[in-house]
């Protein structure tokens, strides 16, 4: 009777297994990463990552969206002269976290350089951040999308749910989230005007109370590391729009900056910034996040800067 009965359900929930097999084929190309961090960008760059067929990188990016959508990729290849380069940038991460993936990554696919974009938001102690689970995520790393990686994550209903969002992230410009990445996992934000939400157009810079010190002494630890593994690290450090540059805020930005290269430079490692010159507001689509004219120009400037 019970066999009985189980087979009767098994014969009755086939077509609805059917057909969500179908519609999840239909979208096969909006079909998120494995769920192996909360922080879908971290899996969706990671899963990129993994999906290249040669792993022998030159040149990696890490940092939040300050190096997911500030970052273009083709000023940064012309500088580097890269035959591999990726950008692992992903929002939401701080710099804590940014420089536990940078060394993992370091320690496992030995790049020449590494670099790290980050603002002061990113030292925010007031911001909530997703945690960072690395033995996963470098799992994925090594794997990409294989099937084994989503039997050791299963989440239908995430599965789901997220595959409807990235119809918007993979295609639109315009939206905040969006995860349309080049051949080398940037992302050019393009934001209308009619679009940019206000909040985050005048989204003050972090005041001075609020950088956190452990936030600083993980980059120190990233800069000695990498100098003992023979890796370069440049740190560049993006603008925010003039808009919002009060004299409070551009003191608290020159102290910071200060810090960076202080630790940087002890440590035989590389700093620029874009100090040098102002940017306007019609390079921005919020306070901190360029437009993909403004991110072209601000790597060719910051890269510019840099010694050879």
């Amino acid at each position: 009777m019970i066999g009985r009965f189980l087979l009767r359900c098994l014969l009755y929930a086939l077509p609805i297994v059917g057909m969500l097999l179908a519609y999840c084929g239909w979208n096969a190309r909006f079909f998120p990463a494995p769920h192996i961090t909360n922080n879908l960008a971290v899996n969706e760059k990671v899963a990129a990552f993994g999906a290249q067929a040669e792993k022998k990188p030159d040149v990696l990016v890490f940092g939040s969206s300050m190096a997911l959508n500030n970052f273009a990729s083709e000023e940064a290849i012309r500088h580097f002269g890269a035959q591999h380069y990726f950008n692992l940038g992903a929002w939401g991460l701080d710099m804590s976290q940014t420089c536990e993936l940078a060394m993992s990554f370091a320690k496992k696919y030995t790049p020449r350089h590494v670099v790290v974009v980050g603002n002061l938001m990113d030292f925010a102690a007031s911001l909530e951040r997703s945690e960072l689970a690395l033995g996963p995520v470098m799992g994925l790393a090594a794997e990409g999308r294989s099937v084994g990686s989503y039997l050791l994550h299963p989440d239908l209903v995430y599965y789901l749910r997220q595959m409807e969002s990235n119809r918007l992230r993979y295609t639109d410009p315009g939206n905040y989230e969006c995860l349309k990445m080049d051949a080398f996992g940037g992302v050019a934000l393009d934001v209308p005007k009619d679009r940019i939400i206000p909040e985050r157009w005048v989204r003050p810079v972090p005041e001075a109370n609020d950088l956190a010190g452990e936030q600083y002494a993980a980059l120190e630890r990233l800069a000695s590391g990498l100098r003992d593994m023979g890796i370069e690290l440049v740190y560049v450090g993006p603008p925010y729009r003039d808009g919002v540059l009060t004299p409070q805020a551009l003191v608290t930005i020159a102290n910071h900056s200060a810090r960076i290269r202080d630790l940087l430079s002890r440590n035989g490692q590389r700093y620029c910034d874009v100090s040098d010159r102002g940017w306007p507001d019609d390079l921005f689509c919020d306070s901190s996040h360029l437009n993909g004219e403004g991110a072209k120009l601000f790597t060719g400037h910051v890269l510019a800067r840099l010694a050879p």
